[in-house]
């Protein structure tokens, strides 16, 4: 609560801010003569001209841009140990049209990898089946938007639909930096930047940019598309600061790595790559965590842009979907796949000070009691009959009784050891052995207790690392 209160805090001057800009769909974005620079508070030409010059008074996306290649996602799941390795595309802030013919420049600033055009929002919506590549070479790329794209399997494919434009750049070993030049059929789009851009300008992009279907927010550890059409409602209502919104969003992501040991205290536990990437699908249904992008209705929107929702207990769906980015397949056997995802949400819910946790606020602990209380033929922690938030019950329980580093080391243990990841059986026994490890007592009283169906061989290598018992056994324990 205290982490949210002081960036809260500290990001209240700049929701009055209000500095001129000014750019059409074409890109140009004239020096201000002196007479502009006085009548807009510049007592000093040569200071107006230093921030024309930062890009101050500019709307959207820069023409060109400095990319840094990154890690690639596949590559980066296997060192974080995760099921789900998420996006590894960079945001550009333009929209491509479809059937645009495309001009753009890539100059090699280091190393020799080149970058990918992507054109496209993974799992967005069921129209578009793919995503759009085009590799680029070094120099000037003159594209047919529909004709010379590829699939993501390297097959020629007709896109027919255009849409957001990112940049794809990555590496085993990332070395290489590259300046884009985006020029002839790239269409800027409402382009919020953390830091960089206001709420004045952001508005302001909606009435200057109106020919393009796509929003964007870009956050620190994280970036939002959306449809124009669904951003009406936080463009409306003045109260939602894109600011405190992406501060919030960041801390959300920050809390889930911090639950999970990352703390870059060695190579292994060092933060993603890339961004998280979250989009807004075109129809209903349930939010989803997806390799690639996290996707949510429409009706969720509120929850994200909104910094009051986002930050209170209807965060709780967004966060839910961050955890999943963040689950290690090593303990992760079928029946707590939505289980151990709110380990991470229940962190971000005490970061963010929301009481009483969702457990009681639900009234879920009645429920875990009555499920301990069966008898011990009767308790069985993977049965379809044991709910979601019963099987939470027993992973808040060793929070309750280890605190933060139970998950912190579990985490990073996880990452040291790489396990094979066999089926549900393996996955159960390796979360019983490291969760006795990692917390130094013999948990075998308490796995029982939980109706864990495995072996007697688990139990047996429990106790083979003669650890003593807890002094305090965890399933008494509850919020």
């Amino acid at each position: 609560m205290r982490k949210w209160l002081a960036f809260a805090a500290a990001m209240l001057p700049l929701l009055f801010c209000t500095a001129p800009a000014f750019a059409d769909q074409t890109g140009y974005c004239p020096k201000p003569t002196e007479q502009w620079c006085l009548a807009n508070g510049y007592s000093k030409y040569g200071q107006c001209t230093s921030a024309w010059d930062q890009g101050k008074f500019c709307l959207g996306a820069a023409r060109t841009q400095t990319f840094v290649e990154t890690i690639k996602r596949d590559v980066d799941g296997v060192r974080l140990q995760v099921t789900t390795p998420q996006n590894e595309m960079q945001p550009t802030g333009y929209h491509v049209a479809p059937g645009a013919l495309l001009r753009i420049k890539v100059t090699l600033k280091k190393g020799a990898d080149l970058p990918i055009l992507v054109v496209g929002t993974p799992h967005r919506d069921t129209v578009r089946p793919s995503r759009t590549f085009y590799p680029l070479v070094e120099g000037e790329n003159l594209i047919n938007a529909q004709t010379d794209g590829v699939d993501v399997a390297g097959s020629p494919f007709n896109d027919t639909w255009g849409g957001t434009a990112y940049i794809q750049y990555t590496s085993a070993t990332p070395d290489s930096v590259a300046d884009i030049e985006f020029s002839d059929g790239f269409k800027r789009v409402p382009y919020f930047v953390t830091r960089k851009t206001t709420h004045a300008q952001y508005l302001q992009m909606f009435d200057v940019f109106d020919d393009v279907e796509d929003v964007m927010m870009v956050c620190d550890r994280a970036m939002f598309t959306m449809r124009r059409v669904e951003d009406v409602l936080a463009r409306n209502l003045q109260q939602y600061d894109q600011q405190l919104m992406c501060d919030a969003l960041d801390l959300v992501v920050e809390e889930s790595e911090a639950i999970s040991g990352i703390d870059g205290s060695a190579p292994e536990h060092m933060p993603r790559g890339n961004r998280l990437l979250i989009s807004v699908r075109t129809s209903g249904g349930n939010p989803s965590s997806w390799t690639g992008a996290i996707t949510l209705p429409p009706s969720y929107l509120v929850r994200v842009a909104d910094p009051a929702m986002l930050t209170g207990a209807n965060g709780w769906g967004p966060w839910h979907e961050v955890g999943h980015t963040h689950q290690q397949t090593a303990w992760k056997w079928s029946a707590v796949t939505e289980s151990t995802v709110n380990i991470y949400s229940l962190a971000v819910e005490r970061a963010f000070g929301v009481s009483p946790p969702r457990l009681v606020r639900d009234n879920q602990w009645p429920g875990i009691w009555a499920f301990l209380a069966l008898p011990d033929g009767q308790r069985n922690y993977n049965a379809s009959t044991t709910s979601n938030y019963v099987r939470l019950g027993m992973f808040q329980q060793l929070w309750l009784a280890f605190g933060d580093r139970f998950y912190r080391d579990l985490h990073k243990l996880t990452r040291v050891e790489r396990p094979v990841a066999g089926g549900d059986a393996e996955r159960m026994r390796y979360f019983m052995l490291k969760s006795c490890e990692v917390s130094g007592k013999d948990l075998s009283g308490f796995f029982r207790k939980w109706g864990l169906p495995v072996s007697q061989s688990v139990y047996d290598e429990i106790a083979a690392l003669g650890l003593p018992a807890p002094t305090v056994d965890p399933a008494t324990l509850h919020d």
